[in-house]
């Protein structure tokens, strides 16, 4: 675990896979959504009646004129159904494992919604099960999932996107009594249970959130030869932060990942000039592994012999 901080990366090699996420966190990104919500029914496949996922629901059952609230979760034999006055214990067969055929028929045939924060390390299965499903989602992942064959070619058809209210910094999780502490990232709170602060998380959701109004970074590079070299493996220059993107520069550019932290209401990247005019971007493949055109990733990020980070692919609209 780092010194300073983790990532999610992190949980795939540690057998303590479980994040709970504040009820602060879900009740900001919800809040996007209100309209959304009315008449829908909530499933929480990765939750039980103690998650706070769960909990945030039921709250505001009635604020958001829901249908229907269901929790599932591994290892159990039942889930809890809440129907705005009563709450129910339904056994069922299996384990609640998301992957298990009773946990996917409430996802294809008794949902309108999936809301939850998937173990970290089973992401990808996850969110390729919810994307199969056809159903509406919020969930929460790692940055890098965007990259991941099972999102980014979503991301490139504007079919799914960010959410609405986490972009930087990184968010404190509750984590269970057996995790180990390691590292100034961790803390024992008064209530003595431990939390862990994690970065690179973001939400991810095939909804439009209504987006608070964003201050657009404003660019002030300007385009060279000599300062932006190009990949030798595509005809793209290289940037290596987002204040480095030159504003004058028409052509295609490879940009870090976290350069879709500033996809807008367009699903476009968006930046000002000097003059304060709006600049837009279009995301339009990345450089990663190389060799999956299928999926957007046209070739390895290789600049004079060495790799790079992966990037995204950005070209000015």
């Amino acid at each position: 675990m780092a010194a300073n901080n983790t990532d999610l990366h992190t949980a795939k090699s540690n057998a303590a896979d479980e994040f709970y996420t504040s009820y602060k966190d879900i009740e900001l990104e919800m809040s996007k959504y209100k309209k959304f919500f009315k008449e829908k029914k909530v499933l929480c496949p990765c939750d039980s009646y103690n998650s706070n996922f769960y909990k945030y629901f039921r709250d505001n059952y009635h604020e958001l004129g829901l249908a229907g609230l269901c929790a599932v979760w591994y290892p159990s034999n039942y889930d809890i159904v809440y129907d705005g006055t009563t709450e129910y214990k339904h056994e069922h067969p299996g384990n609640g494992d998301f992957k298990f055929n009773y946990t996917k028929d409430i996802m294809n045939m008794w949902c309108n919604v999936i809301v939850t924060n998937p173990p970290f390390s089973l992401f990808r299965d996850f969110i390729k099960q919810v994307i199969n499903c056809k159903q509406n989602f919020i969930i929460l992942g790692n940055i890098n999932a965007v990259t991941y064959k099972e999102v980014f070619p979503h991301i490139i058809e504007k079919e799914m996107r960010l959410g609405a209210t986490i972009h930087s910094g990184d968010r404190e999780f509750l984590v269970p009594d057996e995790y180990p502490l390691e590292g100034t990232a961790c803390r024992m709170g008064e209530d003595g249970r431990k939390y862990i602060r994690v970065k690179g998380v973001r939400w991810f959701t095939n909804l439009k959130p209504n987006r608070d109004e964003t201050k657009r970074n404003k660019l002030t590079e300007t385009y060279s030869p000599d300062k932006y070299k190009k990949f030798d493996t595509y005809d793209a220059i290289n940037v290596n932060s987002m204040k480095e993107i030159p504003y004058d520069y028409d052509g295609v550019m490879g940009c870090p990942i976290t350069v879709i932290d500033k996809m807008g209401e367009c699903d476009c990247v968006e930046f000002e000039d000097p003059d304060g005019n709006i600049l837009q971007y279009e995301i339009i493949g990345m450089l990663n592994s190389g060799g999956h055109p299928d999926y957007c990733d046209f070739a390895k990020p290789i600049i004079d012999g060495k790799c790079k980070f992966k990037r995204l692919l950005l070209k000015k609209i």
